[in-house]
């Protein structure tokens, strides 16, 4: 069994909200605006973002089930780099979690993918949210493993 254990180097110092927002410059706001991917640059992912999206609307079937033997929607998840799956994943998550699941397993399992931590992470709030609490925890201890193997 494996347990996540975070240690701090040094204490961190505790600021009301008031008192971060307070200064001129706030550096936590401009790494948030920075981090915070939008929609994906990428020709071939913001293709693979709207056929997703369209195909919600027309079918209820899972991703996995209508894009598994596609060789169109393989040969475009093939042209993504790491950033541009996140950023697919983290725009589905919002408004289509169910269809978020379905391709992050469908890259896994059926395409080879290695997702990053935040793909993991994306897929750990859309479980917590719908309280599937021993997935998320499968899930959790899956991307603790591929850590250790990196």
């Amino acid at each position: 069994m494996h347990r996540l254990i975070l240690k701090f180097r040094r204490k961190v110092k505790t600021h009301s909200l008031t008192s971060l927002f307070s200064y001129p410059f706030c550096p936590f706001a401009t790494l948030a605006a920075v981090d915070h991917p939008e929609l994906p640059s990428n020709d071939a992912a913001s293709t693979i973002l709207t056929r997703l999206i369209n195909s919600n609307y027309r079918d209820k079937r899972g991703v996995a089930r209508r894009f598994r033997y596609d060789p169109e929607f393989k040969t475009l998840i093939s042209g993504l780099c790491s950033p541009e799956i996140d950023g697919i994943l983290e725009k589905l998550r919002i408004e289509y979690p169910e269809t978020a699941l379905d391709l992050f397993f469908l890259l896994k399992n059926d395409y080879g993918v290695k997702h990053s931590r935040d793909s993991y992470l994306f897929i750990a709030h859309v479980l917590a949210k719908k309280e599937r609490l021993r997935a998320l925890k499968l899930h959790l201890l899956q991307m603790v493993q591929q850590e250790e193997f990196l």
